[in-house]
C-alpha cells in the first residue's frame, strides 16, 4: 500500500511539474505561491486595522491562524526530515529559489489553507473563490519543483485543522456546527 502511495505520488508530481510546464505558467506560479506567503499575513492585518466588527476580529484570526500554521508546519518539517523532489528525483523542473527546510508538508499550502479556512468558516459564501485559490497555492508547489502532492495534501489538513481550532477557541463552540447553521 504505501509502494503504491509513494509511486503515485511520484507520478503525479511529475505530471504537473514536467507535463504541464511552459513559459507562461514559469512566470505565473511563482506569484500564485505568494498567496501562500508572508503577503497573507499582510491582508490580515490589514482586515484588522481597517475592518469593521466582525471584519477585524476576522483579520486577528487571518493573521494568527496561518502563522500557528506555518509554525506547525515547519516543526513537523523538521521531525520529518523529507529531502525535497529535486534531491531524489533526476529532471526536476525548478522554477524560483529553492526553501531550506525539508519538503514534508508544505508549509505555504498550510498557510494558504489556514487563511481559507478561517475565511470559509467566518464567511461561508466565500469558499467558491477562497478553497480553488488555496488549492492553487498548493498546486503552484508541486509546479515549481518544491514539494510532492502529499506534503501539499499535508499541509492543506494542518492549515484546515488551525483554521478549525483556532475559530473553536476563539468563538468557544464547534465552528463546523456553526457554518453548517448559517447555510
Amino acid at each position: 500500500m504505501l509502494e503504491w502511495l509513494v509511486e503515485n505520488d511520484i507520478r503525479l508530481f511529475q505530471f504537473i511539474n514536467h507535463q504541464l510546464a511552459n513559459p507562461v505558467c514559469d512566470l505565473v506560479m511563482p506569484l500564485v505561491t505568494l498567496l501562500g506567503d508572508r503577503y497573507v499575513a499582510a491582508a490580515g492585518f490589514l482586515t484588522a486595522c481597517l475592518g469593521r466588527h466582525k471584519a477585524r476580529r476576522t483579520g486577528v484570526l487571518m493573521v494568527v491562524a496561518p502563522m500557528l500554521g506555518l509554525l506547525l508546519a515547519v516543526a513537523i518539517k523538521r521531525l520529518i526530515g523529507r529531502p525535497r523532489p529535486m534531491a531524489r528525483l533526476m529532471g526536476v523542473h525548478l522554477v524560483g529559489e529553492i526553501p531550506p527546510f525539508e519538503s514534508f508538508p508544505s508549509a505555504h499550502a498550510a498557510v494558504a489553507f489556514a487563511m481559507a479556512g478561517i475565511l470559509v468558516l467566518r464567511y461561508p459564501h466565500v469558499a467558491w473563490w477562497a478553497i480553488p485559490v488555496a488549492c492553487l497555492v498548493g498546486v503552484s508547489r508541486i509546479y515549481m519543483g518544491l514539494h510532492y502532492p502529499s506534503d501539499v495534501v499535508a499541509g492543506a489538513m494542518v492549515g484546515v485543522a488551525v483554521a478549525v481550532i483556532v475559530i473553536g477557541w476563539v468563538e468557544r463552540r464547534n465552528p463546523l456546527r456553526s457554518m453548517a447553521s448559517k447555510r
